[in-house]
């Protein structure tokens, strides 16, 4: 298992290296994993390679998709990442991302695209939310960044690895303002909270939270 390990543990995943820097992935998830992130903790845990084979998959599918996109379709952006500086209560953070499609139409905006890989029959209404709340996030770091507009409907590129099942669906953004309102808040939440948000006995959510809350924050 020496090998496939070395494989599946293999992390190129661009972060940002700069103060109270956070991923888009990172913020919407729970705010113990935000607070983690900020605060630079060091991960104790090992990940079971169950779940890192499909985040392996996930990965490969992405790569095929680059290629050939940049090699047969000039109308395309590709797997860009970008940073976005924004202050809450007094403290300047940076949310950064990376979107997997942008599209030029004839009219010379963008629709932006997020290919998902999942298990399951279909891709689902609360993961379709999560879709478009996640590609909010990449319009509102990258319409400024590129000094470009970015249509209000996306589209999630669903790709089940468990069955037969594929799909394009369109996802209505939020609006602009919306997105700002709603990172606001999440990175004020994530600064106040001090206490436990994940569930007891959860597989594969094992960390070292606990332990890090007891020796920094009692």
């Amino acid at each position: 298992m020496k090998t496939i390990a070395r494989v599946l543990n293999f992390d190129d995943h661009i972060d940002s290296d700069k103060p109270n820097a956070i991923s888009t992935t990172t913020l919407m998830g729970p705010m113990y994993k935000g607070q983690l992130y900020l605060d630079k903790t060091e991960k104790t845990y090992q990940t079971d390679l169950v779940l890192k084979r499909s985040s392996f998959l996930g990965t490969a599918a992405h790569n095929r998709m680059e290629y050939i996109l940049k090699t047969y379709g000039d109308e395309y952006k590709l797997e860009g990442f970008g940073e976005r500086e924004i202050i809450v209560d007094g403290v300047t953070y940076v949310i950064s991302g990376s979107f997997d499609v942008l599209e030029k139409t004839e009219e010379g905006k963008y629709i932006i695209m997020d290919l998902k890989t999942f298990y399951g029959k279909e891709r689902k209404p609360d993961q379709l939310k999560k879709d478009a709340l996640q590609m909010s996030i990449y319009r509102w770091i990258f319409a400024p960044l590129y000094d470009i507009e970015i249509e209000d409907r996306a589209w999630t590129l669903a790709i089940s690895q468990s069955n037969n099942y594929i799909d394009e669906i369109a996802v209505e953004l939020l609006s602009l303002d919306a997105t700002q309102d709603y990172i606001e808040n999440k990175l004020f939440a994530i600064a106040q909270n001090q206490k436990v948000d994940c569930k007891e006995g959860v597989k594969y959510n094992t960390c070292n939270y606990c332990e890090y809350m007891c020796e920094e924050r009692s």
